[in-house]
């Protein structure tokens, strides 16, 4: 089975939140709720997200993992800790849902001047799905590794999980994140309420001095800085990411609910913001019989390897 990553669309997250997510970490009443929220949040271009799937020989794809983070505010986290209870993702939601804004969207984080010392909370992790072998989960890990590098193109403070169970815990500890609470204290006071060794919550964290100390962790990697230089517009962005998952001009004109003239006058402007900034780099890159084509493939590629260019928060006005 190949697999491969791909931008969440807000159609996966409901169909994915019962099989690939933790759901039993939200109260019944909630669940419902939550796929609403997280496709508010991706809306609003506050969360993150990326599903990846496996491809079988006769092309089928089946989804392996959803992935998703946002960027919460520091109060938020630090009031959540202070209390010791677990299910902090469902604390996310419900705060939501009763008016609190503890998820940034991008605005946000741009008109407050609150780019430095970001808060990264991992919302959902691939390794969710219970049902991968040990072999299988290595390789979601991996590719959700791939997405996980456009982060590095924000100054991130500290980076924050919560997990269910001992397997999942050691998955992501041998990331470089650090157990910060087994809520050992709230088991003690709500014995009863205590879930099986499987469902057991662990949240697990990591700053920014604490990943220096593990320099070659996929967390140490997330602290490097990897800055963005075309400052792509939000309608851009959301176009290269269609486009970098392999979308031709009419599966762009019908995901994006625009004309095959918009599309095309799209491009035209990617192509003339990246040309300011690099001049001739495209130009260099094209090729008599390929033309345009080749100018596409060679930015789509450089996008790739550069997933900073992409994230949510370094996109600017339209």
């Amino acid at each position: 089975m190949r697999l491969s990553h791909r931008p969440c669309i807000a159609a996966d997250l409901g169909e994915c939140f019962d099989s690939l997510c933790d759901a039993f970490a939200y109260p019944p009443e909630l669940r419902g709720q939550v796929p609403n929220v997280w496709t508010e949040w991706l809306r609003l271009g506050a969360l993150s997200a990326h599903v990846v799937e496996g491809r079988a020989g006769d092309g089928a794809r089946q989804r392996l993992g959803l992935a998703g983070t946002v960027f919460v505010r520091p109060s938020w986290l630090d009031d959540v800790r202070a209390r010791g209870r677990p299910y902090l993702p469902a604390d996310l939601v419900r705060r939501w849902l009763a008016g609190e804004r503890p998820v940034l969207t991008p605005d946000e984080i741009r008109e407050n001047g609150l780019r430095e010392n970001l808060t990264v909370f991992f919302v959902c992790n691939a390794l969710a799905n219970r049902n991968l072998t040990d072999e299988l989960r290595l390789a979601v890990n991996a590719e959700w590794s791939e997405v996980l590098y456009g982060l590095r193109s924000c100054s991130i403070d500290s980076m924050w999980i919560e997990v269910y169970g001992a397997k999942a815990r050691d998955w992501i500890a041998g990331c470089g994140m650090r157990v910060k609470d087994d809520f050992a204290r709230h088991w003690a006071e709500n014995p009863s309420a205590r879930p099986g060794p499987e469902e057991q919550p662990f949240l697990l964290g990591c700053g920014r001095l604490e990943a220096r100390d593990q320099p070659g962790s996929h967390a140490s990697f997330l602290f490097s800085r990897d800055h963005p230089v075309f400052g792509f517009t939000v309608r851009q962005q959301e176009l290269l990411l269609r486009a970098v998952d392999g979308a031709t001009d009419e599966d762009l004109a019908r995901s994006l609910r625009v004309s095959m003239s918009a599309v095309k006058k799209r491009w035209i402007a990617i192509y003339d913001k990246v040309g300011a900034v690099m001049p001739g780099w495209l130009e260099a890159a094209d090729g008599d019989a390929t033309r345009g084509a080749e100018k596409r493939r060679h930015l789509l590629n450089h996008l790739r390897e550069h997933p900073a260019e992409l994230h949510p928060v370094n996109a600017t006005r339209d």
